[in-house]
């Protein structure tokens, strides 16, 4: 994970720059979450960068779950 701030968040992967192709489709499918603003990929440095309404994700537990996860893997990357 690259960074992580409530709202926002920027995810790197090597896959992600291998296979542009995956652009749209993996944009789509992200923004299809509930609180998804937006969700976009750069091919070139393979980073997804993912705003969302914080409020409005944290109402599905999954999604609320997997928002603490990077959160806490920020804090360690941080230490």
């Amino acid at each position: 994970m690259d960074s992580y701030m409530p709202g926002r968040v920027r995810l790197r992967s090597s896959m992600l720059a291998a296979n542009p192709q995956w652009q749209k489709s993996l944009e789509d499918y992200v923004r299809s979450f509930t609180g998804v603003k937006s969700a976009a990929i750069n091919p070139l440095t393979g980073s997804l960068l993912i705003t969302y309404t914080p409020e409005e994700l944290r109402q599905k537990s999954k999604l609320a779950r997997l928002e603490q996860k990077l959160a806490d893997l920020a804090a360690e990357r941080i230490r």
